[in-house]
């Protein structure tokens, strides 16, 4: 734009701040910045906030705590949006005490959380594994008014899963469906892979099981089925799941170099028992 002579907007910065930052392009998101700030242009709030979500994905979450203060320091008071990203900032490095306290300050400013921000408060807790803090929050969602979504409750399920507590895991999973929310096909496959990676081979073959008479499984839940099928021992149920595979139009990539085509059952049923669903 520059080179045509155009001039770029405080809008275009912003958007462009933006775009980067969801790429996760954190150097050329901070070249934007810069560029902005030696244009003569004033910067707002959209553009710290955008700022300090990129630092944030990247982990880098005291530059992000510095444009924080920086703002307010400058007589930019952080709207609601900018208080989230902070805490969401703060969450990513499982920092819980300071996101506590961005969770406090946004409300002694006014500012009620919503979903958004107890998901990243929840975050905070499980990233640095406090679950039992994390799942109260879902009670007191619902103290304030706010009905947990089935984001909150798939966190908790990865959560759990991850650090290996599979009962919380499975009771949690079961909670969705009493919460009057309908399980979508990542939470099942969160589930299947926790029983999978555990050794539950048992509770993941019935899970898998159940779930065939009332959702249409995708390509990643037909193969966390074979490899727990194998797991048991029960290659004859595995080789049906790969000709299903095969009727339903999913298909087998080798990860061999070349790119192979797998044509044949056995050449699917080897190559997929070495996938990882991640």
């Amino acid at each position: 734009m520059k080179a045509a002579g155009i001039v770029p907007s405080l809008q275009t910065y912003n958007t462009m701040i933006s775009v980067y930052g969801k790429a996760r392009e954190l150097q050329n998101a901070v070249q934007i910045f810069n560029s902005l700030q030696k244009s003569g242009l004033s910067v707002d709030e959209k553009t710290y906030s955008n700022m300090i979500s990129c630092y944030g994905k990247a982990g880098f979450f005291q530059d992000a705590a510095k444009l924080f203060s920086r703002m307010q320091q400058e007589g930019i008071k952080p709207g609601k949006v900018t208080y989230n990203t902070m805490l969401d900032a703060y969450a990513r490095s499982g920092l819980h005490t300071r996101a506590e306290e961005v969770f406090n300050d946004m409300q002694d400013e006014g500012y009620s959380p919503d979903s958004y921000t107890y998901l990243s408060l929840i975050c905070a807790y499980t990233n640095c594994q406090r679950f039992q803090e994390a799942e109260d929050l879902l009670k007191r969602m619902h103290r304030q008014g706010l009905a947990p979504g089935l984001v909150h409750f798939n966190h908790l399920v990865f959560a759990f899963g991850k650090a290996g507590l599979v009962e919380d895991a499975t009771r949690l999973y079961m909670e969705i469906g009493k919460a009057g929310l309908k399980s979508d096909l990542a939470c099942h496959r969160t589930m299947l892979k926790i029983y999978r990676d555990n050794g539950r081979t048992h509770e993941g073959i019935l899970l898998f099981e159940k779930l065939q008479n009332y959702i249409e499984p995708d390509g990643n839940i037909y193969r966390m089925a074979i490899d727990l099928y194998e797991s048991a021992g029960k290659i004859v149920e595995a080789r049906y799941i790969f000709q299903l595979m095969k009727s339903k139009g999913f298909s087998y990539q080798s990860k061999f170099k070349g790119g192979i085509k797998l044509n044949t059952s056995e050449q699917m049923y080897t190559a997929c028992k070495r996938e990882q669903f991640s």
